[in-house]
């Protein structure tokens, strides 16, 4: 994966030589992608390279039509844990403060501004948001409030987060309603300190002022590493361990989950990487544009003990205790701005229907048939005079659920930008496609989304219609 040693290792870097990073900066370049100033729209419908993913409390994010339980989502370095159905809810994640996203493999890279910087919107839907960035190379403050709105849902996201050296703390608290008297809140802390994280997580879902489900999640990361760098390689090994503590009135009894951890990383020329979560291994191997990898993935808490309620729409979730561990295999190749994809699920967990209980649908999880995904995607820019074109697609075999086709166009020209964009369908949404503007000035951005008004008519969350957006932002010195 891209330069991840010195992505997520940038505080020990120090300690090396200038020859020893230029070793390590020699890393596989394989194929990555990158978006600035990431809104929900730009990571789910105009994204060539990743995708929505709807669950029944929310929004996750899939990558190379690879189904979104295998997506890892860090922001500033720290891993986010807290998933429902098995999924990151990405609407938990305060946008309003994420200047950029990078794609590596399946890790979903998600990085806070480092300049002192102020910005806030208004939407002509009603949405609004402010977000607050100030701090030096040591310290860095940050603090953002937003309301967003997408289709029926309503969203709203406070934010702070406090780094100082070695010391990050984060405070995320989120809140949707629906008009169905439905109420999904989410809180989210992480701490950090060295090699220590730990992180709190507690869901609740509020149907007509009661309680039906909560959650809490607790969880304790240690790792430590050993490094050996020389002139033309460098390796490394990983230790440590975690410790996952679930409980609520949706699991049947409090579970924890405590797993070692162990890695092994040799790089010269090639990249081998060997990883040990209890004794379940996940392996990758980089040479030049190839990437093969595999993942042993456990069955989550919520997938073994769950009993979730969803009585408005009719239906219950329960566990199963004897799912079998999840295995993914897979291999890239890119050339030029192409990548080839291939990765095969054997041992997939999905929903079954096991018939009717007191009125409702009743569903449980099991292990079904193997899943195939291969897909082709290009992305390049193209440079006349002034004028910047931006050209991408994805096409390939995905599960029913995610697009098998997704094309972005984007034309710039000097403070002006349209894009043109459209996706297949899936079982859940039909083929969609719109037409973006933007005109930016140095204070002043205006943002037309969806100007034919054609996804409006989406009888589904998170799609707006035509959206007029004002942002202001700006840029200041200590």
């Amino acid at each position: 994966m891209l330069n991840i040693f010195l992505n997520l290792e940038k505080d020990t870097i120090k300690e090396y030589k200038l020859q020893e990073q230029i070793v390590i900066s020699k890393k596989i370049e394989s194929y990555n992608y990158q978006i600035k100033n990431p809104t929900i729209n730009s990571l789910l419908l105009k994204s060539t390279i990743s995708d929505i993913e709807f669950n029944p409390s929310g929004l996750s994010l899939s990558v190379l039509g690879i189904p979104s339980k295998f997506t890892n989502i860090y922001i500033d370095g720290n891993e986010i844990i807290g998933r429902k159905f098995e999924t990151i809810d990405i609407l938990t994640i305060p946008f309003n403060s994420i200047r950029d996203v990078k794609f590596e493999g399946l890790n979903v890279y998600l990085k806070t501004t480092d300049d002192n910087n102020f910005r806030s919107f208004l939407k002509s839907n009603g949405g609004y948001g402010t977000n607050l960035s100030y701090g030096n190379k040591k310290t860095k403050f940050n603090i953002s409030i937003s309301k967003d709105i997408y289709s029926y849902i309503k969203n709203y996201s406070f934010y702070n987060c406090f780094n100082f050296n070695n010391f990050y703390f984060s405070y995320v608290y989120n809140q949707k309603t629906t008009p169905f008297d439905e109420i999904f809140s989410d809180f989210r802390t992480i701490f950090s300190f060295y090699k220590l994280n730990f992180q709190f997580y507690k869901h609740f879902y509020n149907f007509r002022n009661k309680n039906i489900n909560y959650n809490e999640e607790f969880f304790l990361k240690f790792q430590n590493e050993y490094k050996n760098v020389k002139k033309n390689y460098y390796f490394k090994i990983n230790y440590g361990f975690y410790n996952d503590y679930l409980r609520g009135n949706n699991v049947v009894s409090d579970v924890n989950f405590l797993r070692l951890l162990a890695s092994f990383e040799f790089y010269k020329n090639f990249l081998i990487r060997l990883n040990f979560e209890n004794l379940e291994p996940s392996f990758n191997f980089e040479y030049r544009n190839l990437k093969l990898f595999f993942i042993s993935r456990y069955p989550s808490a919520k997938e073994l003990f769950m009993k979730f309620y969803y009585p408005e729409m009719g239906y219950m979730v329960v566990g199963n205790s004897k799912l079998k561990n999840e295995k993914l295999i897979g291999v890239n190749f890119s050339f030029w701005n192409f990548l080839l994809n291939y990765s095969k699920i054997f041992n997939y967990i999905g929903f079954y229907n096991l018939g009717y209980q007191n009125n409702l649908i009743l569903w449980t999880y099991e292990n079904l048939e193997n899943i195939e995904i291969y897909s082709i995607s290009f992305e390049e820019n193209f440079y006349f005079k002034e004028f910047m074109i931006k050209l991408s697609f994805f096409i390939g075999k995905t599960p029913v659920d995610i697009p098998p086709y997704k094309f972005n166009l984007n034309l710039n020209y000097k403070n002006f930008e349209i894009e043109f964009w459209s996706k297949g369908k899936t079982q859940l949404i039909p083929n969609l496609y719109s037409v973006d503007l933007a005109m930016k000035t140095k204070l002043i951005t205006l943002k037309i989304n969806d100007l034919l008004d054609k996804t409006s008519s989406v009888n589904l969350p998170y799609f707006t219609g035509r959206t007029f957006t004002i942002i202001f932002e700006k840029n200041f010195k200590n």
